[in-house]
């Protein structure tokens, strides 16, 4: 399970999250390597957490903040749409993407949650 294979210190619960959600099932055979992946899940799981930091209030919803943070985020998830889709059939690569736009919000409102928890530890 590539979720598995990602647990790690530096990258966070969120990356699980979106590994599995979106990758789990949609994922036979990639011709990147599981660092290629590794590296580009935890790009975008930086960029959450940088964006989350940056964009919160903490009066909004998180979701609200979560959607925010999807445009300023784009680069990164492209990339890993295209490291996890490389080498996949053209039908794997759409679900490979559909997949991933549906969890991308649910995997950035946990770590506007995550990041929101620290700030309130720290207080």
């Amino acid at each position: 399970m590539v979720g598995a294979r990602m647990r790690t210190g530096a990258v966070s619960a969120g990356a699980v999250l979106l590994a599995c959600a979106a990758l789990g099932a949609c994922v036979p055979t990639t011709t990147s390597t599981d660092a290629e992946q590794k590296v580009a899940t935890g790009n975008l799981i930086a960029c959450f957490q940088a964006a989350a930091r940056r964009l919160d209030d903490g009066r909004s919803d998180a979701l609200t903040i979560a959607i925010a943070m999807q445009g300023p985020c784009s680069g990164p998830r492209q990339q890993v749409k295209e490291v996890y889709g490389a080498g996949l059939p053209l039908q794997a690569r759409l679900t490979l993407n559909d997949n991933m736009d549906a969890k991308t919000i649910e995997t950035a409102t946990t770590i506007v949650m995550e990041e929101r928890r620290k700030v309130a530890t720290v207080r």
